[in-house]
This record gives C-alpha cells, sequence and structure tokens, in this order.
C-alpha cells in the first residue's frame, strides 16, 4: 500500500486509518466533538481524532489530537487504509 496525500485524496470519513506526519505515525477516525457549553457537554462539530504511536507524553498532554480536513492539509499528513485483520482474508 501507498501513503497518499490528504491534499489529494482526503482522509477517510468512514471507519479507522492510519496516518503520517513529521512526528510520527498513528490510527486515526472521524469522529463527533463535544464541547462544553454552560456547563453542559454538547455535541457541535465533527473532526478528525488522530493518536499518535508512540506518544511522546509532554505533547498534546497524552490526548488525541483533533484536527479537521483544513489543519490535516496544513500540518502535511498522509494516510492509507488499515490492512485486513487475518480473520478477513
Amino acid at each position: 500500500m501507498e501513503w497518499i496525500n490528504v491534499k489529494d485524496i482526503p482522509a477517510p470519513k468512514q471507519g479507522k486509518f492510519l496516518f503520517s506526519y513529521h512526528c510520527g505515525v498513528g490510527l486515526g477516525a472521524w469522529g463527533q466533538a463535544y464541547t462544553t457549553i454552560n456547563g453542559n457537554s454538547e455535541r457541535t462539530h465533527e473532526l478528525y481524532f488522530l493518536v499518535l504511536w508512540p506518544m511522546d507524553i509532554s505533547e498534546n498532554d497524552g490526548e488525541p489530537f483533533q484536527w479537521d480536513e483544513r489543519k490535516m492539509m496544513e500540518m502535511g499528513v498522509y494516510w492509507m487504509p488499515l490492512p485486513q485483520s487475518p480473520k478477513q482474508r
């Protein structure tokens, strides 16, 4: 499999995928984000959740990155589909 530049083809919004950028490789997925409004957590937007591994614990306080499509392009992200698990072959 080849790495795909998000500038050419956006990362998928269905299912998980591998991603790569200058800090390493990790697992990503599109999902629902929440914002606390007047003490209540409310669904406000969707974006990519990206978990870098191995995670530098000091980076982003160990939390997943939450990036929209524009930020993915700015950061020079590449992606590829996950390989099939042995059960799916």
